[in-house]
């Protein structure tokens, strides 16, 4: 059976998910794919996805809901022909609507859910995050990634039963009905909309004196909302968005030609992968200034 998995994973821990499952689902005998929805466009169907058996979404909570990118994607598409899916999710504390939400958002493309699975993972929310306490610490951990692989198996024997028993198939290829209960966290979700999310994020700056122009923001950011551009000495010092730490360290920096730093398009939307994965500490925010940085998982997708 052909399974092609689409995954959004700004620090890790979704594609950490989604690569366990991927390599239980190719021990077991399928021929499994990971597809990172940051490489797709608007619309694009891949070949992976049009002649998938069976597809999955691997998807992490942001605000209450699915990433917007994520959700961009699932309504862009074209209808499929009628075939299973699943959804995994990973979240810090309440996954509120994410995988209803998603399953609407498959079913309307002949995508019908035969299970889904939340994993709880490490807080990456910087104002969440305290030097003191980190919710969720250390998550994923190895019996995360085997409650992963136990779904792999209770999806393979799904999908063998679909393929063998007509009336089965019947049962699951059909129409349900998704409704979003009206939780406090629903309701949160409803106005966390892409602008919302930039909003509460407030404005994002770079530090010029630090920032190695590495790059890894840019290969990070969901939205491609991050370019490297040149800066002139004049330019750094009138940008609301650089700043200098240390002068010292910055005249070293600037004496020769112009920094290559970080540009922020408004299409961002606040996952602060950027923030987060900077290698230097350079990318900084008027909010989260000075609050702890998550890394990423602690397993590599390497072990899995």
């Amino acid at each position: 059976m052909k399974i092609t998995i689409i995954c959004h994973s700004s620090t890790g821990n979704t594609r950490l998910c989604a690569e366990t499952m991927a390599a239980e689902l190719g021990r077991l005998g399928h021929d499994c794919v990971t597809i990172d929805v940051r490489r797709l466009g608007k619309g694009e169907m891949p070949d992976d996805l049009k002649t998938a058996d069976l597809v999955g979404v691997a998807t992490p909570t942001y605000f209450f809901r699915p990433p917007v990118n994520l959700a961009e994607y699932l309504q862009s598409i074209p209808s499929l022909e009628p075939k299973p899916g699943f959804v995994l999710n990973t979240c810090s504390a309440v996954r509120s609507n994410t995988v209803k939400t998603i399953a609407k958002l498959l079913q309307r493309r002949n995508v019908f859910m035969i299970g889904r699975l939340t994993i709880h993972a490490e807080e990456a929310y910087p104002l969440f995050r305290f030097g003191f306490f980190k919710y969720n610490e250390g998550k994923p951990h190895e019996r995360d990634l085997e409650k992963v692989r136990r779904f792999a198996r209770r999806i393979d024997e799904r999908a063998k039963k679909i393929q063998s028993d007509e009336s089965e198939r019947r049962r699951v290829l059909r129409k349900r009905l998704y409704v979003n209960l009206p939780t406090p966290f629903h309701l949160i979700a409803l106005v966390s909309t892409r602008k919302n999310q930039l909003r509460a994020m407030l404005r994002k700056k770079v530090i010029a004196d630090r920032c190695t122009s590495c790059g890894v923001c840019v290969e990070a950011c969901p939205t491609h909302s991050i370019t490297l551009v040149p800066f002139t000495r004049d330019e750094v010092e009138a940008s609301p968005g650089v700043v200098i730490e240390e002068r010292e360290r910055y005249e070293r920096k600037a004496a020769g030609a112009a920094l290559m730093l970080p540009k922020f398009a408004d299409t961002c939307m606040a996952c602060y992968a950027c923030y987060n994965l900077c290698p230097e500490d350079a990318i900084i925010t008027s909010l989260c200034r000075g609050r702890p940085r998550y890394r990423g998982p602690k397993l590599s997708p390497e072990r899995v």
